[in-house]
């Protein structure tokens, strides 16, 4: 279960945003993910967005299995501005508990480009990505508004993107695929149209080589389908349905819950 506990998180990110909306309603999206058939993890994004600005916090949690074997939980929270120019972070936290240890990394943003970092507790990773590397790099949170913000546009999504999570510096890709659709199951509250898109993870540097067969392996780009189906009254689109493909199955995370946040 250590893969769970180093990928569910960046995943959940990943699901953590539905784009800049006209109006500032705080919405909370639930996700349940599945390995191999298997429920593995539940997490809730509540999402605070307009045309200007953005506010994500996420939580989230091992079921049963996870909970037993990793005692694995984590949470991150992430807010910024929304420019002509695009998305601006201004700070990234990311707390994960595993096995009874609790690591911490803040990330903020200067107006130079530069990215504070700080480790609880201390930590060498941060030498890891040279400093060069992690200027005007965009954190978790932030990219994921990037991409829903570009999911939204007319061509959909499409674009590049340098991402640094306090330990790990890579690129991610998206590519639109174009019109597909949600067919009724069990897992997910959403059926009907949507638009797929492939998001390629191509690591740049701080990747361990001994990650043998995970989603965050030195040198092994990883790609991620993510549909986006129409939600809510004004049927913006939101993620409702992300797959990657590993070595020994599929993760797939299905939406199970849109409701408003309590202001």
């Amino acid at each position: 279960m250590p893969l769970l506990a180093r990928i569910a998180g960046p995943l959940l990110c990943l699901a953590a945003a539905s784009g800049p909306a006209a109006a500032r309603t705080p919405v909370t999206l639930g996700f349940d993910a599945y390995g191999g058939g298997l429920f593995l993890v539940h997490g809730e994004m509540t999402l605070d967005l307009d045309a200007h600005a953005y506010s994500v916090a996420l939580e989230a949690r091992g079921g049963r299995l996870v909970d037993f074997l990793t005692r694995w939980s984590y949470s991150a929270r992430g807010e910024g501005t929304v420019g002509p120019d695009g998305i601006h972070p201004r700070r990234f936290l990311g707390e994960r508990h595993l096995r009874g240890r609790t690591d911490v990394v803040e990330l903020r943003h200067q107006p130079s480009g530069a990215i504070a970092v700080t480790y609880r507790p201390a930590s060498e990773d941060l030498g890891k990505v040279p400093a060069e590397l992690r200027r005007d790099a965009l954190d978790p949170v932030a990219t994921a508004v990037a991409v829903l913000a570009a999911a939204r546009t007319e061509g959909g999504c499409a674009g590049t993107w340098p991402v640094y999570d306090g330990r790990r510096r890579y690129d991610l890709v998206a590519v639109a695929r174009g019109p597909d659709a949600i067919r009724p199951g069990g897992y997910s509250i959403f059926a009907g149209p949507a638009q797929r898109c492939a998001v390629t993870m191509r690591p740049v540097a701080g990747f361990d080589p001994a990650w043998k067969g995970t989603i965050l392996r030195e040198g092994v780009e990883r790609t991620a389908d993510v549909w986006f189906g129409p939600l809510g009254p004004d049927r913006s689109l939101v993620p409702v349905r992300i797959q990657v493909d590993l070595d020994w199955g599929s993760l797939v995370l299905h939406l199970v819950s849109v409701a408003e946040a309590a202001p």
